[in-house]
Order: C-alpha cells, then structure tokens, then sequence
C-alpha cells in the first residue's frame, strides 16, 4: 500500500483498506488482479451486500461462474470465454453503455 500511496498522493477518488473486504464498502465493483487468500475463499454474500452493484470481474478466475452467478452476482471471468456471457448479455451490457463502448453486441432492444 505505501507504494500505491507514493504514486497516487491524496488523490480523493482513491480509498486504502487494511483489510480487503473492508475495499468493497460502497464500491462500484470489485475487480480481481490478486491471488490474495481473503478473496480466494470469499463469502458471496458478503460481497454482494457490501458493493453498490454486484458486480465482479475476475482477472485471476478464482471462481466458478455458474456459483457466483447463481448467488446474485454478475460475474465477468476476464479470458474464459466458454462462461464469459450469460444468455442474456443486455443484462451485462447495457445500451447506454453499448451506445457508449464503441463495440457492437448484437442484441434486441425491445
């Protein structure tokens, strides 16, 4: 933490925690770049109510889509494509954020 401290400064939009689950009060979405053991073992539940939107991408695929999914939680493995859309990508994806992307998702908007 000292180092993202160094190269950051006071910058007000960015929050340190000592404890990992601590990150998640009133975040966005929690987005995995760390093998840590507090997020390995995680509790769904937990995550879930702690996050404003729960919303996960996993950048180290520490878990299986179709358990997060089924805990309530939109879940976005980074490079497993087998599990990375659900069968309704509007649902990940949408049309504002579509429109506003610049990438083209073929789905109905009705």
């Amino acid at each position: 933490m000292p180092e993202a401290k160094r190269i950051f400064g006071d910058e007000p939009r960015l929050r340190c925690s000592s404890k990992a689950m601590d990150a998640l009060d009133g975040a966005d979405a929690l987005v995995i770049v760390t093998e840590w053991k507090e997020f390995r073992s995680a509790d769904m539940d937990t995550i879930k109510q702690k996050l404003k939107t729960p919303l996960v991408f996993d950048g180290r695929n520490l878990y299986d889509p179709k358990f997060v999914r089924a805990q309530g939680i939109q879940y976005l493995p980074i490079g497993r494509l087998d599990s990375l859309m659900p069968t309704q990508p509007e649902a990940f994806f949408p049309a504002s954020l579509r429109r506003a992307s610049g990438y083209s998702i073929n789905v109905s908007e009705e």
